[in-house]
């Protein structure tokens, strides 16, 4: 369908074939088929946090203020990835990798 205000006219050229319509699912349903699995949001921040650390890495001192910058979250949720990570250590609110 076409929008020509104010009215709606049937696509006769076929301009709008490939376009698919949303369909009649209620909004809350829509997304679900797009939602990521528990495993794959872990593995992704997991990947974010790597990620950040490196990009920290320039600076003398790697801080969580610097990781929750860089990430876009506060420095409380860069505490807590870091220790779901389980591959970096804090001291003193300085982050380092360890082994």
């Amino acid at each position: 369908m076409w929008f020509q205000y104010p009215i709606h006219r049937v696509d006769d050229v076929g301009s709008l074939k490939d376009i698919q319509p949303e369909g009649d699912a209620p909004a809350w349903k829509k997304n679900f088929t797009m939602k990521k699995s528990p495993d794959a949001k872990k593995k992704e921040q997991k990947e974010a946090l790597e990620t950040a650390y490196e990009a920290c890495s320039i600076d003398e001192k790697i801080t969580i203020k610097a990781i929750a910058e860089y990430m876009g979250v506060t420095e409380k949720t860069a505490r807590n990835r870091i220790k779901e990570h389980g591959g970096f250590w804090v001291d003193d609110g300085v982050v380092g990798k360890k082994g």
